[in-house]
């Protein structure tokens, strides 16, 4: 059965009563890594902070799946999304946070956690790296790099260009990367992103968007044709010779 971790009004009997047409039994417990806010809509809220000593008490409890399905419509009025998170226990419960994502440019300070997020799309990335990866393409003016915010941590990024080609008189856009956190998929902040990158292409002159993406995801591939992109043709990458990669001619 999964467990739900509440630090609001779930832990009230009324609204137990009200929601689930009983009364939960449950263990104090605490969400560590987070600190109590206020929601835009003044409802009570957490937001991560990172913090080794941030910890925000509550009460977990064990319900069914069609409770949690109550409470996520209970939640959703509030505009909460819920999310999975280790407890200071160790036990795994859901846990409801403010739902807004907000986007924004990527600055130097965003590194560790986009390294975290390439890590997770497969590609293993120190923080070293990224601070040299991301410094190189800000400094592009061609190039765009943006991060998705949602309950004060960075939950999703992407990437991408404007580049000329012989076929084209014009500019064409480029998402060069795109990866939303595994506990915040399926949310829309995908979509969010590729929407921005898609708007700032335009806005350099570019009247289309191209994307690479690997056969071995092909959910990642339903997601493009859900927004309308079109599967055109293959990718064949070579990799080149040192010699060349430093720049000799041979």
């Amino acid at each position: 059965m999964p467990l739900l971790f509440s630090y609001g009004t779930l832990q009230q009997e009324d609204v137990q009563w009200s929601t689930f047409g009983r009364l939960l039994e449950g263990q104090r417990d605490e969400l560590p890594g987070f600190e109590r806010s206020e929601s835009a809509t003044g409802h009570a809220n957490v937001v991560f902070s990172g913090s080794a000593d941030g910890r925000v008490a509550g009460t977990v409890f064990e319900i069914t799946d069609a409770e949690l399905a109550a409470a996520d419509e209970y939640e959703r009025r509030a505009k909460y999304s819920r999310i999975a998170a280790t407890l200071a226990s160790g036990r795994q419960a859901w846990v409801y946070v403010d739902g807004s994502v907000s986007l924004r440019r990527a600055v130097l300070t965003d590194v560790p956690a986009i390294a975290d997020l390439v890590t997770q799309l497969g590609y293993p990335t120190s923080a070293a790296d990224m601070d040299a990866r991301l410094r190189r393409l800000l400094a592009l003016s061609h190039h765009t790099v943006v991060v998705a915010e949602g309950s004060g941590q960075i939950v999703g990024m992407a990437g991408g260009s404007v580049e000329y080609a012989f076929d084209l008189n014009g500019s064409y856009g480029r998402i060069t990367a795109l990866v939303v956190d595994a506990k915040w998929r399926g949310r829309g902040v995908g979509k969010l992103l590729v929407q921005h990158v898609e708007r700032w292409c335009g806005e350099q002159g570019a009247d289309r968007v191209t994307l690479t993406s690997g056969h071995h995801r092909p959910e990642s591939h339903k997601f493009y044709q859900a927004i309308g992109y079109e599967a055109t043709g293959l990718r064949f990458i070579k990799k080149l010779q040192a010699t060349f990669r430093q720049g000799d001619v041979p």
